[in-house]
């Protein structure tokens, strides 16, 4: 199963169909399994049934303030790693959008997959700490016989 060995578990909210395919398809390549979204209603709703490792998030929705599913996100999964996906290419207005936001990398659109797995690379030993640290929680609580 992704997100045990190896690859990472990604939850990818997007809501353009498809966008979210071809990032979906680049990160199936990279070894990853990407878990799609088309709102952030829907992700917040995912979010306990997937138990993903990370969260690659679109920035501006139509149907969903991007910055409100983040604080959301955050605030209810504080060391879930974010990453933000956007086609705001002004610097100004993109650091004014993310300000603070508690997002680990921010790639613009369209996405290269180079930049991609550069990113979700860096993010692995995070995501690996948060893994043992969980495992370690599940394996104490455990009550013996």
């Amino acid at each position: 199963m992704v997100g045990e060995t190896g690859g990472l578990r990604i939850l990818l909210v997007e809501d353009d169909p498809l966008m979210r395919g071809a990032l979906s398809r680049t990160l199936r390549q990279l070894g990853h399994g990407p878990v799609q979204s088309g709102s952030a209603e829907d992700a917040l709703e995912r979010l306990t049934m997937e138990q993903p490792d990370m969260v690659l998030t679109d920035l501006h929705m139509p149907t969903s303030d991007g910055k409100l599913f983040v604080q959301t996100l955050c605030a209810a999964h504080p060391n879930l790693p974010v990453m933000v996906v956007t086609g705001e290419s002004d610097r100004v207005r993109l650091g004014r959008a993310l300000r603070g936001l508690s997002i680990r990398a921010v790639l613009l659109k369209p996405v290269n997959a180079a930049s991609l797995a550069a990113q979700l690379e860096a993010l692995s030993a995070e995501v690996e700490l948060l893994r043992g640290a969980k495992r370690k929680r599940q394996s104490s609580s455990v009550p013996l016989a």
